[in-house]
């Protein structure tokens, strides 16, 4: 995704063990409302480099982000849930409608074990 021209990239879900290196890009996904896992990594970097990538959820489902994420621009949520096992699976900032978020509720999603943001 980091060598787009475009400013970024719109996915119906993102999921699965692969990597996602997104660069200076925004991904926004959700919107085809499905509940996905993402145990691999979602960094900055890649082919072209930069940093900054983000990411935006819409839609009605939830993402389930299990890695250590690294990227830096930060997590942004419209709709739908991200559950999380830890602050590392958030990538760097995190906010909520555009709005630094920094109270975190608990919730254990289904078949997991950990406790989840």
């Amino acid at each position: 995704m980091s060598a787009l021209t475009t400013a970024g990239m719109t996915a119906g879900s993102i999921e699965g063990a692969g990597d996602f290196f997104l660069g200076e890009k925004e991904l926004t996904t959700g919107l085809n409302n499905l509940s996905t896992e993402v145990s691999g990594v979602i960094a900055d970097g890649g082919t072209a480099g930069g940093s900054g990538g983000s990411i935006i959820k819409v839609g009605t489902g939830t993402l389930t982000l299990l890695g250590t994420n690294t990227y830096s621009g930060g997590t942004t949520f419209i709709g739908g849930i991200v559950a999380v096992e830890r602050d590392a699976n958030l990538g760097r900032v995190f906010t909520v409608r555009s709005t630094p978020y920094k109270r975190r509720t608990y919730r254990r999603p289904a078949g997991k074990s950990s406790p989840t943001y």
